[in-house]
């Protein structure tokens, strides 16, 4: 993150006398949500503030509760949330009490059995996709937020930064587990394919019908170049 993006991120918040706050990061995947809470709590950090970023992901159901509850929509769709945990979580934070939720695996694509507590800060970073949604497809943390970052960039750049994510993935694998261990025996040409049609059978779909309509519902849009620099920062509230 460039200085002059640190600069007026820091003016953003100091503007904004609560505590403790939620800032929401969103936008389509691959785009960098990650990064980019990793890059605000590193910067809050250093510049005095109490911080502390917790992934929806943790909030995701479990393959054999999307099995039991037939749930048909993708990983990553509304739907396959667990609304009512993550819910309970938005408001212990808002009420400074620190929150016990599930793990979520990147490894295995699945929640696993085990919890960990995540420890209230001033400033929470909340990250993922869909973190506007409840499970029945309607904006109803849409209040929950002080601050929310859309992250927004050439969809062509989110595609090739996907699929250098997914060859990341096939590289550090050993595990016969791993979701990405088929692929290790797939040619570069393979992977392309098949990771193309998760990209447009899923992702695409996800960010058409329920990440790109939230651009509306934040407060500042970020944009990024193919590099991955930002380039603006601009008040979506103006």
């Amino acid at each position: 993150m460039n200085t002059k993006s640190q600069e007026e991120i820091l003016r953003i918040v100091k503007n904004i006398d609560k505590r403790p706050m939620i800032i929401g990061v969103t936008g389509r995947v691959a785009i960098g949500k990650s990064t980019f809470a990793t890059e605000l709590n590193e910067l809050f950090l250093k510049n005095g503030y109490d911080s502390n970023i917790l992934s929806t992901d943790h909030f995701l159901y479990s393959n054999r509760d999307l099995e039991d509850k037939k749930v048909k929509d993708p990983r990553g769709f509304p739907k396959s949330y667990d609304s009512d945990k993550l819910r309970d979580a938005l408001l212990n934070i808002k009420n400074g009490v620190d929150v016990k939720h599930p793990v979520y695996s990147h490894t295995t694509y699945d929640i696993l059995d085990e919890f960990q507590t995540y420890e209230i800060a001033d400033i929470n970073i909340v990250e993922g996709v869909n973190i506007f949604y409840d499970n029945n497809d309607d904006v109803y943390f849409k209040g929950c937020y002080d601050i929310v970052f859309y992250l927004d960039t050439d969809k062509e750049n989110t595609w090739n930064w996907y699929l250098k994510r997914v060859h990341f993935h096939i590289d550090q694998c050993e595990d016969e587990d791993n979701f990405f261990y088929p692929f290790k025996s797939m040619s570069d040409e393979e992977i392309e394919r098949e990771s193309k049609k998760y990209w447009e059978g899923i992702n695409e779909v996800n960010d058409e019908k329920f990440i790109e309509p939230t651009k509306d519902l934040s407060d500042y849009v970020v944009n990024f170049d193919s590099d991955h620099e930002i380039i603006s920062i601009i008040n979506n509230k103006k």
